[in-house]
């Protein structure tokens, strides 16, 4: 049987994918103004790595829906936040119910599946 560590797995891709987005938007072809111009993206983007790799522990199925991601996981979730004008990344806590709602939304069969975790906590 090959069990994936799902969480190690979005950890790590979300890890990953910021550090290529920041090697892109800092690489010296952008202006001031450009990498400006990005800094509420970076932002966001960097208010949900936080949230996934540390300081929200997110149920077994949430990981397994963000694998589903893996590579675009930042570039998904900072597209759907972008179009929900009530979404908000102000806490850990508020980012991890987006998440979760994401998931739900896009990754519903996933969400449903038996899961040995209950929920989030804040880590």
């Amino acid at each position: 049987m090959n069990d994936v560590d799902y969480k190690h797995e979005v950890i790590e891709s979300v890890d990953k994918e910021f550090k290529a987005y920041e090697a892109d938007l800092l690489d010296g072809s952008k202006t001031v103004e450009e990498v400006y111009a990005h800094s509420y993206e970076s932002m966001v983007k960097a208010e949900f790595r936080d949230t996934i790799c540390g300081e929200v522990e997110f149920n077994d199925n949430v990981y397994k829906a963000l694998y589903k991601e893996r590579g675009k996981i930042l570039e998904g979730l900072h597209q759907d936040f972008v179009g929900q004008p009530h979404a908000s990344v102000n806490s850990f806590e508020e980012t991890g119910f987006f998440i979760e709602d994401y998931c739900n939304r896009y990754h519903g069969e996933i969400m449903r599946e038996p899961s040995e975790d209950t929920g989030m906590n804040m880590g």
